[in-house]
C-alpha cells in the first residue's frame, strides 16, 4: 500500500523533472547540473529551487506558461486602478486587468486564496 506522502512527493519530483528536461532543451541549464540538482519535497519549492540553480526568470515564466498552457505577463495594464501586487513575497503575484499571474503556479496554499472572489 503506498501513502499519500509518497504519492505527492513522487509528484512533486515527476513535475520537477519535467520542468528540468525542459530547461535543458531550452539550454537554460546544464545537463551536468540537473544530473546532481537536489529535488524539493514540496510542490511550492519547485520555483525557489529553479532560482536557486540560476535559472533566468523569463525562460523559466515560458517553460512554466506552455506546461500550464496560461500567458505570460505581457508588462501591458489597461486598467492600472484594478491593479494590485504582493509584497515582498517569496513567490510575488500581480492581479491586472482581472487576471492574476503568479510566479510560483505550484504554490496551491499562496494560489487558492487569491483565486477566491473579493466580493461575495
Amino acid at each position: 500500500m503506498v501513502d499519500n506522502k509518497t504519492v505527492s512527493s513522487n509528484r512533486v519530483a515527476e513535475q520537477f523533472h519535467s520542468l528540468l528536461s525542459r530547461l535543458v532543451a531550452r539550454n537554460a541549464l546544464p545537463q551536468e547540473l540537473v544530473q546532481n540538482v537536489v529535488e524539493p519535497t514540496m510542490n511550492s519549492d519547485i520555483v525557489p529551487r529553479l532560482w536557486e540553480l540560476g535559472v533566468d526568470d523569463r525562460v523559466l515564466a515560458e517553460v512554466i506558461s506552455q506546461i500550464f498552457n496560461l500567458a505570460v505577463f505581457n508588462g501591458k495594464v489597461v486598467d492600472r486602478d484594478s491593479m494590485m501586487r504582493s509584497g515582498p513575497d517569496r513567490c510575488p503575484w500581480l492581479i491586472a486587468d482581472n487576471v492574476l499571474y503568479v510566479t510560483n503556479p505550484y504554490d496551491r496554499d499562496q494560489i487558492e486564496p487569491l483565486m477566491r472572489p473579493w466580493f461575495c
